[in-house]
């Protein structure tokens, strides 16, 4: 068991709302770490350890210079000598793991706080399985028991709102047409998120509705799926083409044996 009984009298100024000798044993070694960086000190000089989503792990919230809502600070340079300028949590995780593997991204899987910089709570992932998982985390039935239905804004009718995110983070929002009732909007959410992330992506239950009702649900999603294909984004975002793609196959062809 790795423990560091004087860390605070080593002078690493952390302020923090939880005892640093009663953090978990991984979280004081990514600090005895995060202290050994050039720019360590001056980092933590700015992160406020507090209680955070995980009973077991605080987190590190940080106050420098913010961009898009998270904190990034100047570390080290890249290969043309150029001075990086990285998000606060990269930089955390960095100290403690390495460089961040190619082609991947932090994702906050433990706490879900964009500000928090502990790398205990941080795991790289592809901006696709990041995405399943945020999304999934904020996705609950409503009051009416159902997922991605919402009145809509000008009237009593529901409609279906997916947010989907491209390669580089872009949020992109889906406004899915005002329906009679929520389980016909959570009908067409339950189709078009499916379709999009993948089978292992939603668990929720298919939303029941009347034959009648599914038919329009059908012939709507022919009509609307390719003005979404032909989005100039669409290709950005990771499983929309091919996914609307089999979606807009699969309802045409029960359409056409109805």
């Amino acid at each position: 068991m790795i423990t560091i009984p004087s860390l605070t009298a080593e002078g690493l100024a952390v302020d923090s709302e939880v005892p640093v000798a009663a953090l978990p044993a991984a979280d004081r070694f990514a600090l005895l770490m995060l202290s050994t960086m050039p720019w360590g000190p001056r980092l933590l000089s700015k992160i406020k350890i507090t209680e955070g989503p995980a009973s077991d792990s605080p987190c590190w919230l940080c106050g420098v210079a913010y961009d898009a809502g998270r904190a990034k600070i100047r570390i080290g340079r890249d290969q043309a000598g150029v001075r990086r300028r990285v998000t606060v949590y990269v930089a955390a995780w960095e100290a403690l793991n390495g460089p961040v593997p190619a082609g991947l991204m932090l994702d906050h899987e433990v706490c879900s706080n964009p500000s928090c910089c502990n790398p205990n709570h941080l795991a790289p992932k592809s901006n696709r399985a990041n995405t399943r998982r945020r999304h999934m985390s904020t996705k609950r039935p409503n009051q009416y028991g159902f997922v991605g239905a919402a009145r809509h804004p000008r009237g009593k009718a529901w409609q279906a709102r997916i947010t989907v995110s491209d390669t580089v983070g872009k949020a992109r929002t889906l406004s899915l047409r005002g329906w009679p009732t929520p389980s016909v909007a959570g009908l067409v959410y339950w189709l078009v998120a499916k379709a999009v992330y993948g089978d292992d992506f939603y668990d929720h239950p298919r939303p029941e509705v009347t034959p009648d009702e599914e038919a329009e649900v059908r012939a709507y999603l022919i009509k609307r799926l390719p003005s979404i294909l032909s989005k100039p984004w669409a290709d950005d975002v990771p499983g929309l083409v091919s996914g609307l793609t089999q979606l807009l196959a699969d309802v045409t062809e029960v359409e056409l044996a109805a």
